[in-house]
């Protein structure tokens, strides 16, 4: 690879031209200013011919003397600058050899010694309280490993700021999402979903009720999980609180309830046995005496009665047994009818109408799930049935149930669009829903129905008013406020402080990246060369993630170069087992999506990934961050800025090199310790790396 020589090597080529030319234009000074007759004189003389080969010596001389001592001199500033920067920032073990004189080398090196063990000291305190803290991290740790829920703790934007093992273990699959810090939780759940719940915890804590929301929602790959939802907001922080455990129950727990509606069956079969033996009895003799007849019809009377009594226990059995299965939230009417609205009026593009019966008071519902029920069919009314001025309706059906009616202006729907419509899955704001329009209806333990007029009617479980005297609004407020703060343990460092500002803006310490690198069958992608193998690891605000990894061998259908297998020591045998690049790189795209990518000579990689990512409709096109122009743009004195030598000069060891993963955490190790020498030289957000990256000569390499 050709290399520009360095500024300072330029700047004393040029100086020494210079006095070159110098020398030359005063030799030709002093000739043409001889009278004619002493140069031809001089000319005649047979010795004359050696005056030339001693001007050019003395020129060549002036020339390659003052370049050496330009380039020992003046040259060693920019050397003496940067190793000093590298010792105070980076590597404080580094010492000099050659940057300049002995006289020089052997002082900063004795100043370098005093820094090191004065930086020494300091650390050591430093070290002291860290470990202390870290104890209290793992005692929190250690606590949140115990816990039986998945937990995670999220920022306002979504962001997972802290998570145990059992969150990671319950809900990261390769075709869905990962669990990680500086992770979003949109990409486990629906984001709508999330937002739904986050707007009922600020409205009940508006209202000053207990700041909680429990539900019922479902990962990405469809299980079901219980969730609750609680406020972070002690101090500076704002986020949210989610504990979630299986939508599941052990079978004893079921038995109970199984066995009492097993129970009632059994009794009711029994009593409809004995009811239609009666009748049986009673066709069989028609002339049985009248006082027989009407004991059997008191008998057959009885029994019907108790039959009815059966069938009633037995669904008032289900309908518990489903709301333990499937808990609902006790919601008022005009906060339902809130968030019902909210939903609704950008399907219907205007103002949607409210109307609240005084005798509805509060309501068992799932408030997503049946928004997204009234969603859906507000939209293909629209569609299909010309609606407009959509109007919601709450009112008293029974003692049992409320209706709540959708209407508009338009045409009715028929019966037969209406057994349709039931059949399909209802669509949310970013995806279906695992409910067809007809399990919305159960799933609110009632029905729905077309009304004669334009709309539709669905029967919500009615719930009792919740007590909430004076006296018990003033101990909660007195428990809120005299409730101790949190730990001082707990580690929030990843909680975002960088306001909303565009991500060039942001500084390098806020952001979170995906260092990575890959093996390949050769250096020539357009030629047909594959990967072979990927590793990345996370480094979230400066911070490395040792357990947030992703490494994996890929199956290649090309051979592997000679070369290239003497370089990483890869054979076909050892990628016979390996899982295809179709199945390989989308799980790469997840694992590093919204964050920045970095590599070592990132344009190599880039090359390989947008060759075999493009055909699947995979775009890598998040921002790059390549340490090799970043080691050019900080060290254009540096001899070299392969991996191996940029990370002696910054006292990274390089462990596992020409592994995919090996070099992609040697990547990040040496980013992390070049991070304050950018900000040194003003080089403070990413937009700032990346535009200073393009000035460098080694940008403009393509593969």
């Amino acid at each position: 690879m050709m290399r520009l020589p360095a500024p300072a090597t330029r700047g004393a080529l040029f100086v020494s031209v210079l006095c070159v030319a110098v020398a030359m234009a005063t030799g030709l000074a002093s000739w043409f200013a001889l009278q004619p007759a002493t140069r031809a004189m001089l000319l005649a003389d047979a010795r004359f011919a050696l005056i030339p080969l001693l001007g050019l010596g003395a020129v060549a001389l002036i020339g390659v003397g003052t370049h050496r001592l330009l380039l020992r001199h003046v040259g060693m500033v920019p050397r003496l600058t940067h190793a000093l920067e590298l010792l105070r920032e980076t590597n404080p073990s580094l010492r000099l050899t050659d940057e300049a004189p002995q006289e020089i080398v052997r002082s900063i090196n004795a100043l370098a010694e005093y820094f090191q063990h004065r930086l020494g000291t300091v650390e050591t305190s430093i070290q002291e309280a860290t470990d202390a803290l870290a104890r209290e991290r793992d005692l929190l740790a250690a606590l949140l490993a115990q816990l039986r829920d998945a937990v995670l703790v999220c920022g306002e934007d979504g962001r997972i700021l802290l998570y145990n093992p059992v969150a990671h273990d319950m809900l990261s699959r390769d075709q869905y999402g990962y669990v990680g810090l500086g992770r979003t939780v949109f990409t486990l759940f629906r984001r709508s979903v999330i937002l739904h719940c986050l707007e009922r915890l600020s409205e009940r804590q508006a209202r000053g009720e207990s700041a909680e929301v429990r539900t019922t929602i479902s990962t990405r790959d469809g299980r079901f999980l219980h969730a609750r939802f609680t406020p972070l907001a002690e101090g500076s922080l704002r986020g949210f609180f989610l504990s979630m455990t299986p939508a599941e129950f052990p079978e004893q727990e079921e038995r109970r309830p199984q066995e009492a509606a097993s129970h009632t069956a059994n009794d009711a079969m029994l009593r409809a046995t004995h009811a239609r033996a009666a009748l049986a009895l009673a066709r069989e003799h028609p002339d049985m005496a009248a006082e027989d007849r009407a004991d059997l019809e008191r008998l057959a009377e009885a029994e019907t009665l108790r039959l009815g009594e059966d069938l009633s226990t037995l669904r008032q059995l289900q309908k518990e047994e489903r709301r333990r299965r499937w808990p609902l939230e006790e919601v008022p009417p005009d906060t339902l009818c809130d968030a019902l609205r909210r939903r609704l009026e950008p399907i219907a593009e205007a103002t949607v109408a409210v109307e609240i019966d005084p005798e509805v008071e509060w309501i068992r519902a799932e408030s997503y799930v049946l928004s997204a029920g009234l969603r859906f069919v507000a939209a293909h009314a629209r569609q299909q049935l010309n609606a407009q001025l959509f109007r919601i309706r709450l009112s008293r059906f029974d003692t049992d149930y409320v209706a709540l009616d959708l209407q508009w202006q338009g045409m009715p729907i028929p019966a037969d669009t209406w057994a349709t419509w039931e059949e399909e899955r209802v669509q949310s704001g970013d995806g279906a829903l695992p409910y067809t329009l007809r399990q919305v209806a159960r799933r609110h333990e009632g029905e729905s129905w077309p009304l004669e007029e334009a709309g539709a009617r669905w029967l919500l479980a009615s719930a009792p008013v919740p007590p909430r005297t004076e006296a018990s609004a003033r101990s909660e407020v007195a428990q809120a406020i005299e409730r101790p703060p949190r730990p001082e343990f707990m580690d929030f460092d990843l909680y975002p402080t960088g306001g909303a500002a565009a991500e060039h803006e942001r500084p390098l310490r806020e952001l979170i990246y995906t260092a990575f690198d890959t093996e390949t069958t050769g250096l020539a992608p357009d030629n047909g060369d594959e990967i072979i193998a990927i590793g990345a690891i996370r480094v979230v605000q400066g911070r490395i993630l040792s357990r947030e990894v992703f490494e994996s061998l890929v199956h290649s259908r090309q051979p592997i170069g000679i070369e290239s297998r003497r370089v990483h020591g890869f054979s076909p045998a050892m990628l016979a087992e390996a899982p295809r690049a179709e199945a390989v790189l989308p799980q790469f795209a997840r694992f590093c999506e919204d964050t920045v990518l970095l590599a070592h000579n990132a344009a190599f990689d880039l090359r390989f990934l947008e060759r075999q990512g493009g055909p699947m409709g995979l775009q890598f096109d998040h921002p790059v961050l390549d340490t090799l122009l970043l080691s050019a743009l900080l060290y254009p004195e540096g001899e070299g800025h392969q991996l191996e030598a940029i990370a002696a000069r910054t006292g990274v060891s390089v462990v596992g090199r020409h592994t995919a993963l090996g070099d992609a955490i040697v990547t990040a190790e040496i980013f992390v310790r070049l991070i304050p020498m950018l900000e040194a030289k003003g080089i403070e957000t990413l937009g700032d790396a990346l535009d200073a990256s393009k000035k460098t000569w080694y940008a403009r390499l393509r593969y």
